[in-house]
């Protein structure tokens, strides 16, 4: 991912920068990351140093981490993809990391099936002759595979099926003459063990075996693939994770963070905006409470900004575009209109900016600015948004009934406090 815009300062009132840079911060600290077990096939052997148990250790853990990677697929199509260390993700998500435990045992043997595949794949798409497949000992390697995937497939719910994959493949080659030695009938050579049937064929006969069921493994691959596309843990143990509502620069931008999480990369505020989205939704609280700092501060200062230089909230949310205010009063960023425009409408916005949003439109609400928040405002933050401008209405009213003054309601006459 090479993106080439410049750094700039952070979100000020005046403007949004096309690329933000977060300042390092004892509170933004690098990421620790622990070193997990070494088990299995991973234990270190006897009769090893202690040097080279650490060594050892060390090296093992490391590969094993770089090892586990994470697929991201996004968009409507899920056709853009990123992908990122497994540890990575963990690190920074206490839920990713609950969903990367559970999903360890199907890991494993998604793991495991993914390696006899590519293993056999290698000798199925060898273009060799008959005596260097000999010599590089493809047929061993290709024989012991089948046995185990007839055996031990790491899926056993498609045990069976590979079982009969592979005697229906030998004993077509039977039946096709591709064997060193021709038993008396096909019946013969089914009442053979398997590892004598696979040792009588010649090397076309185990050229065709190898991509009979090298084909079979590939469709029990995508048949996963498909029958988990909505089942979070085993599309996780599989490598993937989809983000089917979440365009290409958002997941872009949270990969980027994630491998540096000094610097924040972000087109305008509707960016930051999607950032901060989507890292709450995987609970990458670190980012999510950076994005939301930068929202808040921005469209608190623009808030401000805007009152002190009498110009309308409808003017800078973009719902009021007649209003002549003198271009250098104009502050010339979208994050207002993009901060109101979410909490307006999405159906639970951050409460955060929800109590900005009702407080500012409470301070400065007008008879215009109301009849167009009718039309497209969600239930709840209408309610709560009446509830304010009561609530501000009354206080307005012991003021000035302090002081006797005239006051006046959109809707009622003038009069005056006794």
């Amino acid at each position: 991912m090479d993106h080439q815009q410049e750094s700039q300062a952070p979100l000020t009132v005046s403007r949004v920068p096309s690329v933000v840079r977060l300042s390092t911060s004892s509170e933004r600290s690098a990421r620790s990351t622990p070193a997990p077990s070494v088990q299995g096939v991973f234990a270190t052997p006897p009769g090893t140093s202690p040097a080279e148990i650490i060594e050892d250790k060390q090296d093992t853990s490391f590969t094993h981490r770089m090892r586990a990677v994470i697929d991201i697929r996004c968009g409507k199509e899920l056709r853009n993809r990123f992908s990122i260390h497994e540890y990575i993700l963990c690190d920074y998500s206490d839920k990713l990391n609950g969903i990367s435990v559970k999903a360890k045992d199907y890991r494993v043997a998604y793991d495991h099936c993914e390696e006899i595949l590519e293993q056999l794949s290698v000798i199925a798409m060898s273009e060799v002759s008959s005596d260097i497949f000999e010599k590089r000992g493809c047929r061993t390697k290709l024989f012991s595979l089948i046995e185990v995937i007839d055996k031990a497939y790491p899926l056993v719910e498609y045990q069976s099926i590979l079982r009969m994959t592979i005697r229906n493949v030998l004993n077509q080659q039977c039946q096709n003459h591709n064997v060193t030695s021709r038993p008396k009938n096909v019946k013969a050579f089914q009442e053979l063990p398997l590892d004598q049937r696979l040792d009588l064929l010649n090397f076309e006969g185990a050229f065709a075996v190898a991509e009979e069921v090298c084909a079979h493994l590939l469709k029990i691959k995508c048949q996963e693939e498909q029958k988990n596309s909505n089942n979070f843990i085993k599309s996780w143990a599989q490598g993937r994770l989809a983000l089917r509502d979440t365009d290409e620069r958002t997941v872009a931008s949270l990969v980027e963070w994630a491998y540096d999480n000094t610097t924040l990369e972000f087109g305008d505020a509707e960016h930051l905006y999607d950032i901060w989205t989507l890292a709450a939704r995987l609970k990458f609280e670190l980012l999510a409470a950076d994005c939301m700092d930068r929202i808040f501060s921005a469209a608190s200062d623009n808030i401000d900004h805007a009152f002190a230089n009498d110009i309308s909230l409808g003017y800078l949310t973009g719902l009021d575009t007649e209003q002549d205010t003198p271009s250098s009063l104009v502050v010339a960023d979208n994050i207002l209109a993009t901060v109101f425009k979410h909490v307006l409408r999405d159906k639970n916005p951050p409460p955060k900016l929800s109590d900005l949003v009702v407080h500012a439109l409470a301070r400065g609400m007008d008879s215009k600015l109301w009849a167009q928040l009718q039309t497209f405002i969600s239930p709840d933050i209408q309610r709560r948004l009446i509830d304010a401008l009561l609530a501000s209405k009354e206080t307005k009213i012991e003021q000035d009934s302090t002081n006797g003054k005239l006051i006046k309601f959109e809707g009622q006459q003038e009069g005056r406090i006794a």
